[in-house]
């Protein structure tokens, strides 16, 4: 995959975008292709959280739910299925 450039010669994250939309490969293409990099239209600058400008009252809470037992036989299934229910 080539990377995208203005006419200035800086990158154009827009324009590398389009590009990967026209290919209609989406990542498996990328993959299937011996991908080695992560191209630069998935890399982002501002990917670091600043934990202190959110507000101290805000409670997040992420359920973890083990999938480990979804295939075996018995109430497991049902249990996880309901937890995802739940969850959401």
């Amino acid at each position: 995959m080539m990377e995208a450039v203005h006419e200035d010669g800086g990158y154009d994250r827009n324009k590398e975008l389009k590009l990967f939309d026209e290919t209609k490969a989406g990542v498996k293409g990328l993959v299937d292709a011996g991908l080695t990099k992560l191209p630069k239209i998935f890399v982002h600058d501002n990917h670091k959280v600043n934990v202190s400008s959110f507000s101290s009252a805000t409670n997040v809470s992420i359920p973890v739910i083990d999938l480990g037992s979804l295939h075996e036989e018995g109430n497991s299934r049902h249990e996880i299925i309901q937890k995802v229910k739940d969850a959401g």
